[in-house]
């Protein structure tokens, strides 16, 4: 028995992410070497769960306190399941909060529960980065609707995914949710009057790797009147170069084209 003990201690040590084991109370009885690196879980052996959540400052990732009975040790040994990928924010030494995943699973003998398992994943960087993003894509998103365009943003297939606040005008109770449905409804066309295919639509053609710059075109407004517009349109790629979109502009440049006419 002691040798299958230490056996199992070595495994668990040989673990990257912490791991706890308790009892069926809930009272932390093992914590892996780095479950005491990351977590001081050394500090917890021989104390119940209720107690080392008063003492540990745990959150939800929306930043409120976790109540003790939604712990995922706590949900697995009422509940007698396991409990998979529950995001939780432990508040470390110095204030710092770093994010895990946490899974724990209730432990069986005879067919009852007589304790748990518990893995905790350390998912800091990649939270930190997804907040960044967002932050970043709130920044730009902002930007964008300061620009003089209509900027698209078109997916694989024609949806719609994105349209700064220029392009919402533009596409007016057009709701298709789609530039090609948009195109048909204003008589989309180039300077000869002939109706542009859908094979040659601007994003069309970057989704096929193309680059369009400054092409003019021909679209009836709402009310019937003619107006100018100037197109441009780029494929989006992710790392590995492979396209998953088009960044498409329109630009209403009927007032120009008038003016220097004049």
């Amino acid at each position: 028995m002691e040798r299958y003990s230490a056996s199992l201690d070595a495994i668990l040590n040989a673990f990257p992410e912490p791991v706890h084991l308790t009892d069926r109370e809930g009272t932390l009885i093992f914590a892996n070497r780095a479950a005491v690196t990351q977590l001081h879980s050394d500090k917890d052996i021989g104390v119940p769960l209720v107690q080392q959540l008063a003492r540990r400052q745990i959150f939800r990732p929306d930043g409120s306190h976790l109540p003790p009975a939604e712990h995922p040790i706590a949900r697995s040994l009422a509940a007698g399941e396991a409990v998979t990928g529950m995001p939780l924010v432990i508040e470390a030494e110095a204030g710092r909060r770093d994010s895990y995943i946490v899974t724990s699973a209730p432990l069986r003998s005879e067919g009852r529960v007589v304790g748990t398992v518990s893995v905790f994943r350390d998912v800091t960087a990649a939270a930190r980065l997804e907040r960044e993003l967002a932050d970043h894509a709130e920044r730009l998103e902002a930007i964008v609707n300061l620009v003089s365009e209509c900027v698209f943003v078109v997916g694989a297939g024609g949806p719609l995914l994105f349209a700064n606040a220029l392009g919402q005008r533009l596409l007016g109770d057009d709701t298709s949710g789609s530039l090609e449905s948009w195109a048909q409804g204003a008589a989309l066309r180039d300077l000869g009057g002939v109706p542009v295919s859908r094979e040659d639509l601007p994003w069309s053609r970057a989704l096929l790797g193309g680059t369009v710059s400054g092409a003019e075109f021909l679209i009836n407004d709402p009310t019937g009147a003619e107006r100018r517009l100037t197109t441009s349109a780029h494929p989006l790629r992710t790392p590995d170069g492979e396209i998953y979109a088009a960044l498409a502009t329109i630009k209403d440049v009927t007032e120009e084209v008038r003016a220097r006419a004049e």
